[in-house]
């Protein structure tokens, strides 16, 4: 349906959508993907103890760098269990900003404290979803879903979809096994990074990437994974991993990983393609060195990035990246930071800075085979108002402009203002959005919310006009749990739509109209269930 799509799910009353953000790297909302939010959901329902967690479920939740993971296995060893946020903020690689976003994800709970029950062993998730959309001139489409999910304790875990996808974990103490579907994400991203990916450079987040190594995921899709085995063998500070696929493609990544120096080394074959790359991350105080260099045997040149973060007071940073991607570089399961689609045929260089709640990105790009070329900034302004008590208010003025000289319509400008009102449970926002490009578009909608531990009801009103395909405008809209879409809003029309959860139930209805246009009217009705 045009009335634009996201999933994003309030459970228990929690709203974390801004820590999800911050973790991401992600500017907004529309540049997630259904992986990220089904991951942060289930770290939401079910947090992971940084207390009790080995090495490898620390990394694979993709929450930590690999010198955050390294730096709080060492303060556990040297001093025992984190009682607080506030003492996780004074762990190296760590501060307030980042543990405030961390919160709803992670758990403190001691190991075997005197006094307290039995640790919860066995947690296990179960969704189910069922939809009908009805189009002017066409009979309903029904669709359904299903997923499970069960973990004991953070040794084992095993996830089956109905849409064919499962997987099987085991985590011991120095040694992980994985079976059925799997990510895996090494280095930068210029060997082997399967899964969803930050691009464009909207933020200073996209400038480097975290790797995870190889992660079961059973998502419900098989889209961008691979379905196979991975073995992990992990002392103090080295990993081994070994890892191979249905499709033909198998590899190895030998890790070490330090307290200031992380690296890699990473081979990958594929019938009659092969890519070795290698890859270092070293940081100090509030300085970051990254990068990566990759080559493909038969190529003439290898493919490499490197980039550096700063951040010379609290709460500000300094980013610059540069990259090089020749042509005769295939990147066949390459994501790497980025401004085009896929990792090749480019060289570009990016700047990023923010202070409190300002940041500006900037990215230019050199296509020499297509003999194109790529011009962005973003500017994003987002102060938050106290107003007493639990009332808040919080604006975010966006700006984003984009030109690329070789197209017909090279210029595309993003206009974008969200207002958000809190007070207790209730929630108002509204949003104006102009783009120009080929002409100009607009979008605007108003969206109020109630929400406590139990229930959460939302009701949204949205108008849009986009003309030209080129001036589309993307928004996104509360869902079903498990459900992601993030269509354009194209033509002339209005929306209404109506999201309510109450544990374990979840009703959304919406519509969309276009008055006077030949594009037929939307409607939609989702009901899901989740029980935990």
């Amino acid at each position: 349906m045009i009335a634009c799509l996201i999933f994003l799910q309030v459970l228990l009353g929690g709203d974390f959508i801004p820590q999800m953000l911050v973790l991401t790297g992600a500017a907004e909302m529309e540049e997630l993907s259904e992986e990220t939010l089904e991951r942060f959901e289930a770290l939401h329902a079910h947090p992971i103890n940084i207390n009790a967690a080995p090495h490898s479920r620390l990394l694979g939740c993709g929450l930590f760098s690999a010198y955050q993971t390294a730096s709080l296995l060492d303060y556990r060893e040297r001093t025992g269990e984190i009682r607080s946020l506030t003492e996780l903020a004074l762990v190296d690689g760590f501060n307030e900003t980042l543990v405030q976003a961390l919160a709803p994800f992670i758990s403190l709970d001691a190991v075997g404290a005197p006094g307290q029950g039995a640790p919860r062993n066995w947690y296990q998730s179960f969704t189910l979803r069922g939809s009908v959309r009805a189009q002017a001139g066409q009979p309903p489409a029904w669709t359904g879903k299903g997923n499970w999910h069960g973990e004991w304790k953070d040794r084992a875990e095993l996830s089956v979809s109905t849409a064919g996808s499962w997987s099987a974990a085991w985590h011991g103490r120095h040694l992980d096994l994985i079976a059925g579907d799997y990510n895996a994400r090494f280095g930068q991203g210029l060997a082997l990074w399967s899964g969803f990916t930050l691009s464009g450079f909207s933020g200073s987040g996209s400038f480097s990437r975290n790797p995870t190594g190889v992660r079961a995921s059973a998502a419900h899709s098989r889209a961008n994974r691979f379905r196979g085995a991975a073995a992990r063998f992990e002392t103090l500070h080295w990993t081994g991993t070994a890892f191979a696929s249905e499709s033909g493609l198998a590899g190895l990544n030998s890790a070490w990983t330090g307290r200031l120096l992380s690296a890699s080394v990473t081979f990958v074959h594929e019938r009659e393609w092969n890519v070795l790359s290698a890859d270092a991350k070293y940081c100090l105080g509030g300085v970051t060195l990254s990068g990566e260099a990759a080559w493909e045997p038969g190529t003439q040149r290898p493919a490499a990035l490197a980039a550096v973060q700063w951040s010379p007071a609290y709460g500000s940073t300094l980013s610059l990246l540069g990259r090089w991607y020749p042509a005769c570089y295939s990147g066949r399961y390459a994501a790497a930071p980025r401004s085009s689609t896929r990792t090749t045929d480019e060289a570009g260089v990016s700047l990023g800075a923010g202070y409190g709640w300002a940041e500006l990105t900037a990215d230019a790009a050199w296509h020499p085979e297509k003999r194109t070329r790529h011009f962005k900034a973003v500017v994003r302004l987002a102060p938050e108002i106290s107003l007493g008590g639990e009332r808040n208010l919080q604006g975010v003025l966006r700006w984003s402009g984009r030109w690329r000289p070789e197209e017909k319509y090279p210029q595309r400008h993003d206009l974008r203002l969200d207002l958000t009102a809190t007070r207790g449970p209730w929630v108002l926002t509204v949003r104006g959005n102009l783009v120009w490009s080929r002409g100009l578009a607009a979008l605007v909608y108003a969206e109020a919310g109630y929400k406590d531990a139990q229930r959460a009801v939302w009701l949204r009103g949205t108008l849009f006009r986009a003309d030209y395909w080129e001036d589309r405008i993307y928004v996104y809209e509360r869902d079903a749990p498990g459900d992601f879409n993030v269509p354009a809003c194209y033509g002339r029309g209005y929306g209404l739509s109506l999201n309510a959860n109450w544990r374990p139930f979840y009703l959304r209805i919406a519509a969309t109209r276009y008055p006077g246009s030949d594009k037929p009217d939307r409607l939609e009705v989702k009901l899901a269930l989740v029980w935990r």
